[in-house]
């Protein structure tokens, strides 16, 4: 397991503000889960105590489910919070799934908090009361890579659902060997290609490390023999040769 000496370190690096970013603004919970989760749960109850380092946090959403599952998880968040965020979710306002999931004056509340506070106050605020538990961490891959390794942090559990490409894959694979590799977007085909191509990045990385893929719907979960995780049988993904 991760020390609590480098998390600390690392929160003392990147600390909470002493006042809140937004007075008066409700926190709020948002996600767009695609399913499977159930696996993470199954996780956090084999790795009740780990440090999970998620690259790509959107608006904290699953952050705050797998802090609420595992009271004694400890989670660092890395997204580059940026004008893409603000953008997405306005251009969402106007996306008929969107539009049916979450419905129109819930997304322009979103996108008016984000226009009005910028995006990080406003996932800062969602999580502020897992503050002693959550690290967050303003860049985006590849440089979040090199901030946690300058900063000896060596997670138990990273969790991906950023930007659906093999260097976010394969560069997480590199950067922490001994990690359990898990994340989003399993079901995601890309519109251009036709391609699962996550599957594709998953699998290369399951295959270099000589293990296991359990998933279902969105959620996937790379399991090495020595990490001694229990799932049902029927999540197994049969790995292309």
């Amino acid at each position: 397991m991760s020390g609590t000496g480098t998390f600390a370190r690392l929160m003392s690096l990147y600390p909470w503000p002493d006042s809140p970013d937004i007075a008066g603004v409700e926190p709020f919970t948002w996600s767009l889960d695609g399913g499977g989760r159930h696996l993470m749960d199954v996780l956090f109850a084999h790795r009740p105590d780990a440090v999970l380092v998620e690259f790509g946090s959107f608006m904290g959403g699953s952050a705050i489910r797998f802090l609420e599952t595992s009271p004694s998880l400890r989670c660092v968040l890395c997204d580059p919070w940026g004008d893409n965020l603000v953008n997405y979710v306005k251009d969402l306002v106007e996306t008929p799934w969107a539009l049916n999931a979450y419905g129109h004056d819930r997304l322009s509340h979103y996108f008016q908090l984000l226009r009005d506070y910028g995006p990080m106050p406003v996932v800062r605020n969602n999580l502020a009361r897992f503050k002693e538990r959550c690290i967050m961490i303003q860049e985006g891959i590849p440089k979040a890579f090199e901030v946690l390794g300058n900063n000896y942090l060596s997670p138990d559990i990273v969790y991906l659902d950023a930007r659906k490409i093999r260097d976010e894959f394969w560069g997480a694979h590199e950067a922490f060997p001994n990690a359990i590799i898990t994340g989003d977007d399993w079901s995601w085909k890309n519109p251009e290609s036709g391609l699962f191509e996550v599957r594709e990045f998953v699998s290369e990385v399951a295959r270099a490390r000589g293990a296991i893929i359990y998933a279902d719907r969105a959620t996937f979960v790379i399991s090495e023999a020595g990490h001694q995780l229990r799932f049902d049988e029927k999540y197994r993904y049969e790995i292309p040769q």
